[in-house]
């Protein structure tokens, strides 16, 4: 087998260990109750708003919540409340990159876009420079104790994360049953360097007790 074969060969074994892991994981978080859910994320965020990183930044770019994750309009609301910057992504599915967006009316500046995510409405926003961020939420769908995570599958945020100033704080919010010791990755693939679940903080490699 050649060379070119072998590592096609192993990019679809990696995409396929990633699609089952995603497809598990999913269904566990799917099946949680509403209530619980909402309970949860109200705690998740409590425990966002009270991270020095996130209290000293001035601009945040946030993830407007779908389906069952970790909801995050409270986080948003409170965001807007504390006179910080709000950044929000848009999907451009042709360059396939996400455009950023300063939103200060989510109700009038966001409308239903890719796959059914409240997105910024650019005729109404400002555009943003990626060197603007400086505190990032990232979503996804399995997290390891590296850092190393499972998201959709578009890679967006793997392409995102490398444009980011090197010192934004790269944080993501889940429910404690979308943790893994490991999960399968690539080169490619971006690091993030906290979890904050309903249970605790979780810097990469050092658990700890949210306060």
């Amino acid at each position: 087998m050649s060379t070119m074969a072998e590592n096609e060969s192993a990019a679809r074994t990696l995409y396929q260990r990633k699609a089952m892991l995603r497809t598990a994981v999913l269904a566990e978080r799917d099946a949680l109750p509403l209530p619980l859910r909402k309970e949860r994320s109200r705690a998740i965020v409590g425990t966002i708003t009270a991270l020095p990183g996130f209290r000293g930044a001035r601009s945040v770019l946030l993830t407007s919540s779908f389906g069952s994750e970790v909801e995050t309009g409270e986080l948003i609301a409170q965001t807007l409340a504390s006179g910080k910057t709000l950044l929000l992504p848009r999907v451009n599915k042709e360059s396939r990159m996400l455009e950023l967006y300063g939103i200060a009316d989510p109700e009038s500046q966001l409308a239903r876009g890719t796959y059914g995510i409240a997105e910024p409405r650019p005729e109404r926003c400002r555009c943003a420079a990626y060197g603007e961020v400086e505190w990032v939420l990232v979503p996804g769908v399995v997290y390891a104790d590296d850092g190393f995570r499972i998201g959709y599958g578009g890679g967006y945020y793997d392409r995102l994360l490398p444009l980011l100033p090197a010192a934004t704080p790269r944080v993501s919010a889940a429910f404690q049953l979308q943790r893994r010791s490991e999960v399968p990755h690539g080169v490619h693939d971006q690091k993030i360097g906290m979890v904050v679940t309903e249970s605790g903080v979780y810097r990469v490699g050092v658990p700890e007790t949210a306060r």
